[in-house]
């Protein structure tokens, strides 16, 4: 049996599907690197705490991007203009400061934390 050559539109099919793999490999490796601070392994010993501790890690992931995409609408850039490390580094550091803030001020921060993600815009990627 002969191989067949790759029609154009088949070539097309295989370099959208890699950057798709490339962008869930980025995924991956925000997840274990930024989010997990490089540790290899969940610190939780039961099923239902290794469960519960992956759900966590998902959401806090997920509401970083969440936050990346309301700043990335408003710039009118794709949410992968934004640096997730410094999405995540900032979240972080405002959340701990919104633990003094008077009852009501969750708002402005957020407002406020949106205003400063801003400042992590990428350059864009190359095609």
């Amino acid at each position: 049996m002969r191989p067949t050559t790759p029609s154009p539109d088949s070539s097309k099919e295989l370099v959208a599907l890699y950057h798709e793999r490339w962008e869930l490999e980025l995924s991956y490796d925000e997840l274990k690197t930024d989010l997990l601070d490089r540790r290899e392994s969940i610190r939780s010993k039961t099923p239902i705490t290794v469960r519960q501790e992956i759900w966590c890690l998902l959401l806090a992931y997920n509401l970083v991007r969440l936050e990346m995409e309301f700043v990335s609408a408003e710039a009118r850039l794709p949410p992968t203009r934004i640096s997730f490390l410094m999405a995540l580094r900032l979240i972080r550091d405002e959340w701990l400061w919104s633990v003094d803030s008077r009852p009501g001020g969750i708002p402005g921060h957020l407002l406020a934390l949106r205003r400063d993600l801003k400042r992590f815009i990428l350059p864009p990627r190359r095609a």
